[in-house]
Formats: structure tokens, C-alpha cells, sequence
């Protein structure tokens, strides 16, 4: 019987011990959407996948169909996020936590994949501080939480949602605005229950 792999891009959201060797890992894919991978002997110190699937990696994933989960069958990576401080961690768990709790699985979107590689991009940087990465996480929360439907744009933060893609500007233009959308989003988390 021939199986089909799945070749795509993918943002390691989490991972478990399963097993003596293998992982299951949370990862939300650019074709697949959010999907649930196991992964045979990763725990040794001879496998191959092993550097390419650490928590908190941007990886090009080879999966296969199985009866439980998705199977990796080959990965390769594309970048790391190496936490130069604990703050990062903090911001990229908070995230991945709110991804895993709004996200049904194996549904794609492309608009949230994009959301992710841009939050990605922007929180490695080395040169982000703390009030920028802060504002990062803001901006990214509350796209993710508008394009479900449990943020509707007001005058005042309507700004935001203009684009998918972080950038310094705008950035820099909700800095102050930041305190603003936190009240937002904890009203819209709240109301939904989350």
C-alpha cells in the first residue's frame, strides 16, 4: 500500500515524551493547519530529526497519515528560535497556549500561518527589547483573536488589523496603543470563556 506524504513547512508548537523514543508533537502546518505528529526514535542520540523538531523551530516537515496521529517522516530546518533571554520563552509560550486552545485542528489558514511566521520572525530578533516584544505579542493576540471573530475593529484600534505582516512602523505606531488593546483582548477572552 503506497501512502502520500505531505511535504510542508511547519512551526513546532510544543512537544511530549511517548514512549521509550519517540515524541508527540504539536505543530501548526502551513498546508494542514494545526495537526498532531509523532515522531519514532527521536529521542535517540543517532536520529536525524532530532535538531530539526526542537520546540520553538520553524522546520520543513515530510509527514505521513497514520491511524492516531500524523507521522514525521523526514524534517529539516529552517530556523530557531534561540531565547536570548526568558521573556521570549514567556512571549512564544503565551502565544502557542492561546494557538492550541482557539485553533481546531487540522484546519489551514493560511492568514494564521502567515501571523505566525511574521510573530516568529519579529520575536528572534536579537535586537528586540522587552517593550517591543511585549507589543509583538499584543499586536499578534489581537489579530489572531479579530480574524476568529472575537475581536470587531473599534475606531480607536482598527489599525491593527490592517495588515498580516509585523513591521517596525507599525510596531512602533501601537506602542502606545498597546494598553488599549490588552483591555481589548481581555474582554474578548473573557466573554468567549477562554
Amino acid at each position: 500500500m503506497a501512502y502520500h506524504i505531505y511535504q510542508t513547512d511547519a512551526f513546532v508548537v510544543g512537544s511530549s515524551s511517548y514512549g521509550e523514543t519517540a515524541k508527540i508533537f504539536i505543530l501548526y502546518t502551513e498546508e494542514l493547519g494545526l495537526i498532531r505528529a509523532s515522531a519514532q526514535g527521536i529521542r535517540t542520540m543517532s536520529s536525524k530529526l532530532r535538531y530539526a523538531l526542537d520546540d520553538m523551530s520553524h522546520s520543513r516537515v515530510s509527514l505521513v497519515r497514520g491511524k492516531e496521529y500524523w507521522r514525521i517522516t523526514g524534517a529539516q530546518s529552517i530556523n530557531v528560535l534561540r531565547p536570548t533571554n526568558i521573556f521570549v520563552t514567556k512571549v512564544y509560550a503565551r502565544i502557542v497556549k492561546l494557538i492550541e486552545r482557539l485553533i481546531h485542528e487540522e484546519e489551514s489558514d493560511a492568514y494564521i500561518y502567515t501571523l505566525l511566521r511574521s510573530f516568529f520572525m519579529h520575536i528572534a530578533k536579537n535586537n528586540a527589547n522587552d517593550s517591543d516584544q511585549k507589543t509583538i505579542e499584543v499586536i499578534t493576540v489581537a489579530r489572531l483573536l479579530q480574524h476568529l471573530g472575537y475581536i470587531s475593529p473599534t475606531k480607536e484600534i482598527e489599525s491593527v488589523f490592517g495588515e498580516t505582516i509585523l513591521s517596525e512602523k507599525i510596531i512602533e505606531q501601537h506602542r502606545s496603543s498597546q494598553k488599549k488593546l490588552i483591555e481589548v483582548i481581555n474582554i474578548a477572552l473573557k466573554a468567549s470563556g477562554l
